[in-house]
C-alpha cells in the first residue's frame, strides 16, 4: 500500500507531487493498515525479515494533529521509522487523516478516551504485549502525556519529540491564542473544523520572511541534487496539512493556552482528573535548541512530576523538524533513542 492511499480522494499530495520532476519518494516505509475509526487510521510498521528483533514491546507513535504523520518517514535514508524498524523496533502509528464534517463535534474527552484508547489497545492486541513505548510529536506528545497520566497500565514508557505542555511559555502563537479579541467559539462556528490554511498562516506570521531566507538558499544550492531533494520533499510536507477538529480546538485554546489547565492539575477527562505529579513511568524529553514553535521553557521539566520519575531530556541543537530529522539527528540523537528504549526494556528484564 502506498502511503499516497491514505489521502483523501487521493487528491492533495498526488497534484503537487506530479509537478515536481521524476517525483519523490516520499513516506518509503511500507505499512499495514490495523484498524480505522472515522478518517483516523493504525498504520503498522514491521521489523525486516533479516532484522533481529531487539524488543517486545512496540513502539505506538502519536504525530502532531496539524501535520501529516511522513515527516517521521520523509525519505529512504532519512526515516525515522525506517531507522527504528531496522534496529528492530516494531512501530505501530495513529494517522490523524483528515477530519470530517463529523468530527467537528469530536470532544476532547472522546479523543481521548475513545479513540486513543482504541488505538492503543489494538496495538496492545496486535503485537501480544501488554503495553507500548509511547512517543508523540508536538501536539501528539501533548495527548500522549495526558493518556499515559490516565493510563499508566498500558504505558512502558513515555517519550516525548518537541511536545508542548507549559503553555504558559507558548511564544508568539500563545500571546495571540490568549489574546481577548481571539473569539475560538465564533471561529469553531463559522467554520466547524478549524482550517488547515488558517492554522497554516499563524506559523508563517512567526517568521515572516522566512520564505525569503528559503528562497535565497534554494537560488544557491540549485545544482546541488541531494539538497533539491531533501528541500522539496520537506515543503511539500510543511504544505500538506491537516485541519482541526473543531470542539478539540475549542479545548486547546480555553484549557491549554489559556488555563494551562494541565500543568496547574485541574484538566479533566470524562470527570478523571490528570495530574502529571501521580506519573511514575520512565519519561525522555527531547527538546530543540532554536525551537520557535515549542520553546524549551514549554517542554515537560522535571519538576512537573514527582522527583521518584524517571527523567531523561536529550537537548539538542537545531529547530522544531531539523532537530529531530537532519543529518545530525541522524547521526547522533536516533541512537541515543534507541539506546534508551533498550534501556527500558533490559531494566524490567533484570527485575
Amino acid at each position: 500500500m502506498s502511503w499516497t492511499d491514505l489521502l483523501p480522494n487521493g487528491l492533495q499530495l498526488k497534484e503537487k507531487l506530479s509537478k515536481i520532476p521524476n517525483s519523490l519518494p516520499l513516506a518509503p516505509t511500507p505499512f499495514q493498515i490495523i484498524a480505522r475509526l472515522s478518517g483516523m487510521k493504525l498504520l503498522k510498521f514491521q521489523v525486516p525479515s533479516h532484522v533481529k528483533k531487539q524488543t517486545q514491546t512496540p513502539i505506538f507513535i502519536v504525530p502532531s494533529m496539524i501535520n501529516r504523520y511522513y515527516v517521521l518517514d520523509l525519505l529512504p535514508g532519512k526515516s525515522f521509522i525506517e531507522h527504528f524498524i531496522n534496529q528492530g523496533v516494531e512501530i505501530y502509528l495513529l494517522d490523524w487523516g483528515m477530519p470530517q464534517d463529523e468530527d467537528n463535534w469530536l470532544s476532547f474527552d472522546q479523543l481521548i478516551k475513545h479513540r486513543f484508547d482504541y488505538f492503543i489497545d489494538k496495538t496492545i492486541e496486535d503485537s501480544h504485549s501488554s503495553e507500548v513505548h509511547l512517543v508523540g510529536h508536538c501536539l501528539g506528545g501533548t495527548l500522549s502525556t495526558i493518556y499515559a497520566s490516565l493510563h499508566q497500565e498500558k504505558i512502558k514508557s513515555l517519550m516525548l519529540l518537541t511536545a508542548p505542555l507549559d503553555f504558559t511559555h507558548g511564544g508568539k502563537i500563545g500571546v495571540w491564542a490568549r489574546h481577548e479579541q481571539f473569539n475560538v467559539a465564533s471561529l469553531v462556528r463559522a467554520h466547524g473544523n478549524m482550517p488547515w490554511w488558517m492554522m497554516q498562516s499563524s506559523f508563517h506570521m512567526l517568521k515572516p520572511l522566512l520564505w525569503r531566507h528559503k528562497t535565497e538558499r534554494l537560488m544557491k544550492e540549485r545544482s546541488n541534487k541531494e539538497f533539491l531533494k531533501n528541500f522539496l520533499a520537506l515543503e511539500v510536507w510543511s504544505n500538506d496539512n491537516v485541519s482541526f477538529p473543531g470542539k478539540c480546538y475549542e479545548t486547546l485554546i480555553n484549557e491549554f493556552y489559556r488555563k494551562n489547565s494541565l500543568i496547574k492539575g485541574e484538566l479533566q477527562v470524562q470527570g478523571q482528573s490528570v495530574n502529571l505529579k501521580h506519573f511514575q513511568r520512565p519519561v525522555l524529553n527531547v527538546a530543540a535548541e532554536d525551537d520557535h514553535i515549542v520553546l524549551f521553557n514549554s517542554t515537560l521539566q522535571p519538576y512537573h512530576l514527582e522527583k521518584e520519575t524517571q527523567y531523561q531530556c536529550f537537548l539538542v541543537k537545531g529547530g522544531h523538524i531539523g532537530a529531530l530529522l537532519g543529518s545530525r539527528a541522524q547521526q547522533s540523537l536516533w541512537p541515543r533513542i534507541n539506546d534508551w528504549l533498550l534501556k527500558q526494556e533490559s531494566t524490567e528484564s533484570l527485575q
